[in-house]
């Protein structure tokens, strides 16, 4: 568990809502760093306004230069847990919705004829001495089994 010092005007509901998640056994590090940054931001943005409104928010829910729409999109939905927490405990706040689109990696799961394939043809493999030259004509073709 991480603990960093939170010093805006949210700090007592952060720390509120990381102690809820700690004791229901979450470990909630990576959720702690984001609302370190938040806090940080909070403070250079809305000093000690308590009030999370859409355009406290405005600049928090960009897409930053260095970062991809999934990391956004969680950037996002942490904030979006404190800010239910705060209305759980009755404090008005603008909710924000951002539905962030981004792609989903393709799984497959290799069947098991296809697991004894690719062991077969390792387990078969004799390495050829080849010249320098022809190392580069005869590469080994492993997307054969995925293809």
């Amino acid at each position: 568990m991480i603990n960093y010092t939170y010093q805006s005007v949210l700090a007592p509901y952060i720390q509120g809502l990381l102690n809820e998640k700690h004791t229901l056994g979450y470990t909630y590090n990576d959720e702690a760093r984001f609302l370190r940054r938040f806090d940080q931001y909070w403070l250079e943005n809305n000093g000690d306004d308590p009030k999370i409104t859409m355009d406290s928010l405005e600049q928090w829910r960009r897409q930053r230069p260095t970062e991809g729409k999934r990391s956004q999109s969680h950037r996002i939905a942490v904030i979006r847990q404190l800010i239910l927490y705060m209305t759980g405990l009755g404090i008005p706040c603008y909710i924000p919705r951002d539905k962030i689109r981004y792609p989903k990696p393709i799984v497959h799961i290799l069947t098991r004829p296809e697991i004894t394939e690719v062991f077969r043809y390792i387990d078969g493999y004799r390495p050829v001495t080849y010249l320098p030259e022809e190392k580069a004509k005869k590469p080994l073709d492993f997307m054969r089994f995925f293809g």
